[in-house]
């Protein structure tokens, strides 16, 4: 949404084949806090080994995510032709690429 001619998140939600779970920027302090805790429940043991797809992430998306993805954990991004194309997330003992 559009606040104070800024572009920022208001939903996180993902699926992992069995559960759904969104994160309303209403229920946070926040938007750094709504995604902090989108990610940081992605980054356990239990979604080792996983694949995170992020619908528009190489155009659009992943300029709201890098900069607090770089907050908390290990960002390495892939590049190409200006676009990104993957990202390897750290936090902690734990990698998720996006």
């Amino acid at each position: 949404m559009i606040v104070n001619n800024n572009h920022i998140p208001f939903l996180i939600s993902w699926y992992d084949d069995n559960d759904t779970k969104s994160y309303y920027l209403s229920d946070f302090y926040n938007v750094e806090s709504l995604i902090i805790n989108a990610i940081k429940d992605l980054t356990f043991r239990k979604y080792k080994n996983y694949k995170v797809y992020i619908h528009n992430f190489a155009k659009f998306d992943s300029i709201f995510l890098l900069k607090y993805l770089n907050k908390i954990g290990i960002v390495d991004p892939i590049i190409n032709k200006g676009k990104i194309i993957s990202v390897k997330f750290t936090l902690d003992k734990y990698s998720i690429p996006f």
